[in-house]
């Protein structure tokens, strides 16, 4: 089976949590990403796959809101904060753009994110961070745009 079909088949197990902040997001601007462990195996997976194939891939990702627990650790107005979420995240690993190439797109239920080569491997290095109980950092682009936080699940550790 081709690489590209690999990634189509690929299935994400887990949860991955998807939010960004409706207020209060001059201290927390952009979007913010957790996971459960199950998922973050998957998604390693995926960015290997991603990175191994010689062409441009996409893959659509179905993303929960954050728990108590996500909001919490990111204790955004003590984890108060409005906030909202959507259906979906879309990776999409350009190989047609500059390496440091990051942005994103907000769609009625999705969060597009494209990104270079270069990126994807920073964003497959931030998922072994949380996997590590580590967070509060960001992936951004060349003007500190298009923000993507990283938090830990701090349901896997009890916390």
């Amino acid at each position: 089976m081709d690489i590209k079909s690999q990634i189509r088949k690929l299935k994400l197990t887990g949860t991955l949590y998807l939010w960004t902040y409706t207020e209060n997001d001059r201290n927390y601007s952009g979007w913010n990403l957790s996971t459960t462990p199950e998922s973050l195996s998957d998604l390693h997976e995926l960015l290997n796959l991603m990175e191994q194939c010689q062409w441009s891939t996409t893959k659509t990702i179905r993303v929960q809101p954050p728990t108590p627990t996500q909001l919490n650790t990111v204790n955004n107005r003590n984890g108060k904060a409005n906030w909202k979420s959507t259906s979906e995240l879309i990776l999409k690993a350009n190989k047609n753009v500059d390496a440091d190439s990051w942005n994103y797109r907000i769609g009625t239920n999705n969060l597009e994110l494209t990104f270079g080569t270069k990126k994807l491997v920073e964003l497959r290095n931030s998922l072994n961070k949380i996997s590590k109980g580590n967070g509060d950092f960001a992936i951004t682009d060349e003007l500190d745009e298009n923000i993507l936080y990283f938090w830990p699940n701090n349901q896997q550790t009890g916390a």
